[in-house]
């Protein structure tokens, strides 16, 4: 088991992104939220992208028009996300590139990061690929035994993060089970594959080539 030095710091950050253009990486930030290592929510805001917003992605992101029409730019909210953080700072999200959004310098306002949808991604070596999984299919199985919770909002989806890191990392043998487990129980449909990939006149295939409809690169591999 890999030990955790109790001298850092854990801070779950989930980030939602309304659409912004046809593209499915035409995207900009609208909510920021931290959670702490005993869950308690350090941080929760809304954000008004300076960009016409093309479609609010509501079904996605949990985050409503009138939360982000009535919210402040990102300018007002940066400074208060990094008092918050610092040099000893591990940050636990999914998709932890996304997080470049917010416009963090290494050993300033985190030393480290832990990307969960990499370490529950299952690899498959006759396809020389990986399946990831959405948190939703995380949190249902691994957190609700396969009981289906309502959709996530970024509250939950930053405190359900937490709850992963706390219960696997750190404990390979498990975390192997678990991501066999989610590779084994097949997901609901997602909302992109009901929307048949389009959404308000937006892409919604960022990790499907054959279900794009922008031509926005799609990434080959995780």
């Amino acid at each position: 088991m890999r030990a955790i030095s109790s001298a850092l710091r854990f801070i779950s950050i989930n980030i939602e992104f309304v659409a912004t253009g046809h593209r499915h990486d035409a995207r900009d930030l609208c909510s920021i939220t931290m959670v702490g290592r005993n869950g308690k929510v350090l941080l929760s805001d809304r954000i008004k992208p300076e960009k016409k917003i093309l479609s609010y992605l509501t079904p996605i992101t949990g985050v409503d028009k009138d939360a982000i029409n009535t919210a402040g730019p990102l300018s007002s909210v940066l400074p208060k996300v990094k008092s918050i953080l610092g040099p000893d700072v591990v940050l636990i999200s999914q998709k932890t590139h996304e997080l470049e959004s917010l416009q963090l310098e290494k050993s300033v306002h985190y030393i480290g990061c832990v990307d969960l949808t990499k370490t529950f991604s299952y690899y498959h070596p006759y396809y020389d690929n990986y399946s990831i999984f959405s948190l939703q299919h995380q949190a249902n199985i691994l957190l609700c035994q396969g009981k289906l919770i309502t959709p996530l909002t970024p509250e939950t989806s930053a405190i359900s993060n937490m709850i992963l890191f706390d219960k696997f990392y750190g404990n390979p043998t498990l975390t192997q089970q678990a991501t066999r487990t989610l590779a084994t129980v097949r997901p609901p449909v997602s909302f992109a594959k009901r929307a048949d990939f389009l959404f308000e006149g937006v892409c919604l295939s960022s990790y499907r080539e054959d279900r794009c409809t922008c031509g926005a690169p799609v990434p080959k591999k995780l």
